[in-house]
């Protein structure tokens, strides 16, 4: 176990979980559904599977052997994150890059951290030891960074007026952005719960020849087409007409090439994450539940950085963009001592 390594690989997944929909940027045409249901099928479907394959020996014999609570755990968390996967596209689409991944990972981070342990009455134990109380204290210092990303973002929408708004991001919507982060923060930490779920799985991967390190490849197989499902089933239904489905097949070539190819990017860009995460996982030894939240404030940092390289903030006052900045490097902090903690259990 190396904690050190843990924390390479989480902050390599948030670095791609904190880009992946920088591609978007370049889809011209699509609708936003479009862009996300193509994305989708390579991050849920193509990725997990084409990874599994290479690093998990017999992956359908694994996935056929695994204890049947576990496959459909792991798949019906899947499922019902899909709720937060939808609400994460429209909360960056309402309300940009920095405050999108801000409110709604933020939610994420300690819910998806704190209630395993209320759930499992472990909560409290933290209390009893050092290396419990400093993971606690990190908690703390990740919820004020968060608190300042959050500021930083409230500051941003005071000081834009309608038009600058308009001109920034046509689709800006602060009401309704803040509705669906609030949605996402809470079914978005259903990946952690679908991943420990599936520890059956990863179990029956590792007898089978496995690496630890790359066992929980076939527990995303099942999670991650749980949450496809579910998109997809969104998809239809907000598509019943087959209008919007029809940018798929029809444009010119060169630009459904160009939608397609960025639309992958994406997708696997956002697989990455999770491959990282589970990897990451097997590093931190007893308080492995903390890797939600260095997964997650690590993410928000990335996207905020994403947020000023994209000028989202160009308009803004200095007072504003250091906020910003503040926030990114408070939840860095918060990570390294986290990231202490658990060298301090172990």
């Amino acid at each position: 176990m190396n904690v050190l390594l843990g924390l390479l690989y989480h902050s390599i997944g948030s670095f791609s979980s904190g880009s992946f929909m920088a591609p978007y940027v370049k889809i011209k045409r699509w609708s936003f559904e479009n862009y996300w249901i193509i994305m989708g099928f390579f991050a849920w479907i193509v990725a997990p599977v084409v990874v599994a394959m290479l690093t998990v020996p017999n992956l359908i014999s694994v996935v056929l052997s695994a204890p049947k609570y576990s496959v459909v755990g792991s798949f019906l968390f899947g499922f019902f994150w899909g709720i937060g996967s939808i609400t994460f596209g429209l909360a960056v689409r309402y309300l940009g890059y920095s405050l999108g991944y801000a409110l709604t990972l933020g939610l994420s981070s300690i819910v998806g951290t704190i209630l395993p342990l209320v759930i499992k009455d472990e909560f409290f134990v933290l209390f009893s030891s050092f290396s419990g109380r400093i993971l606690l204290t990190g908690l703390l210092v990740n919820i004020v960074g968060i608190l300042l990303c959050v500021k930083a973002g409230n500051e941003k929408d005071k000081e834009l007026d309608e038009i600058t708004k308009s001109k920034q991001n046509t689709e800006y919507n602060y009401k309704t952005g803040i509705i669906v982060s609030l949605i996402c923060g809470f079914f978005a930490s259903f990946t952690a719960y679908g991943i420990t779920a599936g520890e059956g799985i990863a179990s029956v991967a590792k007898e089978y020849g496995a690496m630890p390190l790359m066992k929980n490849n076939a527990t995303l197989v099942v999670l991650l087409l749980g949450g496809f499902i579910f998109n997809f089933f969104y998809y239809l239904v907000r598509n019943r007409k087959a209008i919007v489905a029809k940018e798929l097949i029809k444009g010119e070539q060169r630009l459904q090439i160009n939608n397609y190819f960025f639309s992958a990017v994406s997708g696997v860009l956002w697989y990455l994450q999770y491959m990282f995460y589970g990897m990451g996982t097997t590093q931190l030894g007893r308080y492995h539940f903390a890797s939600w939240t260095i997964h997650m404030t690590l993410i928000i940092a990335f996207s905020n950085l994403w947020g000023l390289l994209f000028r989202e903030w160009k308009i803004c006052s200095k007072k504003t963009r250091n906020y910003a900045i503040a926030g990114i490097i408070v939840i860095i902090f918060s990570t390294m001592i986290i990231g202490y903690s658990s060298y301090l259990a172990n």
